[in-house]
């Protein structure tokens, strides 16, 4: 108990003294005219700029928050579709009908889409086909 009654008196003794130590020292009539005007111009300023401000970086700070989120779920949704895609992959079994297919070419001409790679950039092609057409039901 009496450390708490010891903090409380210091934090009090503490902001009497800052309350003494100002840059403008007010005295009389002036200086009490004075201290009125730099009230009136702190409270003006306080609702002229500070509360509009804290507004704009409160929007700011809320689309920010906004933006963050759905690119968040725009990524799981992604990653959503390409796991959907590589089922339906799977199940169609593209890969291998595309082997099939290939199989029927003669082997001079199996041999130069195989060195060009051609099989796997169909591949591909479809690949982004099915994950565009998943994306679009998400």
């Amino acid at each position: 108990m009496k450390r708490y009654i010891f903090v409380c008196s210091g934090l009090v003794i503490f902001l009497l003294y800052m309350s003494s130590a100002s840059a403008t020292q007010y005295s009389g009539l002036d200086g009490w005219l004075d201290l009125m005007s730099d009230f009136i111009t702190d409270f003006w300023s306080f609702f002229d700029t500070d509360i509009p401000e804290f507004v704009v970086r409160f929007y700011a700070w809320a689309i920010e928050w906004a933006f963050l989120v759905k690119l968040k779920i725009e990524i799981q949704a992604i990653q959503f579709a390409w796991l959907v895609a590589k089922q339906i992959f799977e199940n169609f079994q593209v890969g291998s009908r595309i082997v099939s297919a290939a199989s029927a070419l003669p082997v001079d001409m199996q041999s130069a889409l195989l060195d060009m790679r051609i099989f796997d950039g169909f591949n591909l092609i479809i690949n982004a086909y099915v994950a565009r057409y998943v994306m679009r039901f998400i």
